[in-house]
């Protein structure tokens, strides 16, 4: 399934073959790889389970470290990161797989296949508001009887948040760690009735907007002290006809200077496609319009 490795193409090494893995997008000299020792780790636990008969569903895969190897069990995969689907699909030609990835950048839309995951192994988010409601939308949406086993280094990882995994998804444990990575293993709990919200709202009476954002939302029930900030400066900008929204996020700025300015048109950009989500749904609830771009 993989292709020769050379100097600029590194080679991961797992229990289910080598692949020359790059991170995306490319830095020229760029020293970091795209898989750490989550990863291994969590691809040698996986060889030893038996996969063969069951549905996977893979979830924030960063840049395909889990989608390749795991490529011959026909895994679902869920991310919310553009970037990390270009990753998955360009390291699947880098490595000369023409086999499709099923790869699902909405979790509600993820949620209406009439195929249950009965194992889902991912790596666990930073965001703890994603962390949560992605926990509390898989239990609904495993198999009874589900597995999850989710990786990811040490440094990243806390106490609070393996404890969302008991109170979301169902009883877990901690794996002994491997060269400062850590595996959490969990079974569904069907039984379990907590669910995280989706949309958390705040709002900016001064520019009579109300602003609602997705779980993977930075800053999503307040503003960033940064966000504030360029708010205040608003008055100060020029009047201009076509703007752009750099990593838009909710689309707050983007939105402030719609009101104040109503340019001709109005580009919102992020890479996070619940970022996008959250702009069209504040379109919508603050000025009856729909979005009409990709993330």
């Amino acid at each position: 399934m993989s292709t020769p490795a050379t100097a600029e193409q590194p080679v991961f090494e797992t229990d289910q073959g080598r692949f020359s893995l790059q991170r995306y997008p490319r830095q020229k000299n760029s020293q970091l790889k795209a898989w750490d020792a989550a990863d291994a780790y969590l691809l040698n636990t996986l060889s030893e389970q038996n996969l063969a008969d069951k549905k996977l569903l893979i979830v924030h895969d960063n840049f395909g470290a889990l989608s390749l190897p795991l490529l011959p069990f026909s895994p679902m995969v869920y991310g919310d990161s553009w970037m990390s689907e270009q990753a998955v699909r360009q390291n699947l030609i880098a490595n000369g797989i023409e086999a499709e990835i099923d790869f699902e950048s909405s979790l509600e839309t993820l949620l209406a296949r009439d195929t249950k995951p009965e194992c889902i192994v991912g790596r666990v988010p930073k965001n703890k508001a994603q962390f949560a409601y992605l926990l509390s939308r898989l239990r609904e949406f495993a198999a009874p009887g589900c597995e999850l086993f989710l990786a990811g280094m040490d440094k990243h990882l806390s106490r609070g948040q393996y404890e969302l995994v008991e109170e979301y998804f169902g009883p877990s444990s901690f794996m002994p760690g491997v060269k400062k990575a850590r595996i959490w293993r969990a079974k569904v709990d069907k039984t379990l009735s907590t669910r995280a919200s989706y949309f958390k709202r705040f709002s900016l009476p001064e520019f009579a907007l109300n602003i609602d954002s997705a779980p993977n939302v930075f800053s999503r029930d307040k503003l960033d002290i940064g966000t504030r900030f360029l708010l205040e400066q608003i008055a100060k900008l020029p009047q201009k006809a076509r703007v752009v929204d750099l990593a838009c996020g909710n689309g707050v700025l983007g939105l402030a200077y719609l009101k104040r300015y109503a340019p001709e048109s109005l580009l919102f950009v992020d890479e996070s496609y619940q970022a996008i989500e959250s702009v069209r749904y504040n379109l919508e609830n603050n000025w009856g319009q729909s979005l009409d771009s990709d993330p």
